[in-house]
């Protein structure tokens, strides 16, 4: 792990999110912690909820997808 952490966003529903996930406050934040406590059996179990930095995050094999580098046929 590089990060203990990752900042929510202010978009972020805050209540919601601190019933699914470990968070914490840190410099006047909120945060969650890393590793993340919904990620599970090698998937995030609150998809459909995650907080905005993961539904931004890019991975490099996405990044390669959206600059047509690599065809998933």
């Amino acid at each position: 792990m590089i990060f203990g952490g990752v900042k929510l966003q202010p978009q972020d529903n805050e209540t919601r999110l601190n019933k699914l996930l470990a968070l914490y406050k840190v410099g006047g934040n909120t945060a969650f912690k890393l590793p993340c406590t919904a990620y599970r059996q090698n998937c995030c179990s609150i998809y459909a909820e995650r907080p905005t930095v993961c539904q931004k995050y890019r991975c490099k094999l996405l990044k390669a997808l959206d600059r047509n580098e690599i065809d998933l046929t």
